[in-house]
């Protein structure tokens, strides 16, 4: 992909990474310029694209869900994510690209919600949308997966004035049971 934008004059790169670059984080809500030091291959890999551009460009398929590891330091003992809509995550980049194009500065945005959901919480929010009982297996926890990975949209929405239109868990959710319902094997069911 870099090749064909060299070959076409494309001066511009929008990435969407990872809250896992910080690993562990410092803060409860995690800024773009906090220390990345990821302890997962997610993180690592995703961290090893954000430098190589850095350097190189200036429904029932399942049974039952896992759940892995009840045991962190949240108060119900699954950890903690962020979640944003995809759409939400493409204004963002739209966002991002107008301001790459007026200012010609290349510069880092998280896209978060600032609070977080944990597992239960997602399962739970999905068995209240859906209006099903999904099954939820407990299984071992992962090696280095942290117990809260939340990002702070605070720079994101001084300076590219980005917001999200998906506010609640529930409504992310519910999008996603929408487009499911409506395409039970991908867009092949069109």
């Amino acid at each position: 992909m870099l090749r064909t934008m060299v070959k076409y004059g494309s001066k511009y790169f929008i990435f969407s990474s990872t809250a896992a670059l910080f690993g562990y984080p410092e803060n409860d809500t995690i800024k773009e310029d906090d220390l990345k030091k990821p302890i997962n291959p997610y993180g690592e890999t995703k961290l090893v694209v954000e430098n190589m551009l850095h350097w190189q460009v200036p429904l029932g398929k399942r049974e039952a869900i896992s759940v892995f590891g009840s045991d962190y330091r949240t108060p119900d003992g699954t950890c903690i994510r962020d979640y944003v809509h995809v759409t939400d995550i493409a204004s963002a980049h739209v966002l991002a690209a107008g301001h790459l194009s007026r200012t010609g500065r290349s510069d880092a945005f998280n896209l978060g919600s600032g609070t977080g959901y944990s597992v239960t919480q997602i399962v739970e929010a999905s068995r209240k949308v859906t209006g099903h009982a999904i099954r939820a297996v407990a299984k071992e926890r992962r090696p280095g997966d942290p117990d809260k990975l939340v990002a702070s949209s605070e720079k994101a929405q001084q300076v590219l004035g980005w917001k999200r239109q998906y506010a609640t868990i529930e409504d992310i959710i519910a999008s996603a049971w929408r487009w499911h319902q409506a395409h039970p094997h991908g867009y092949a069911s069109k």
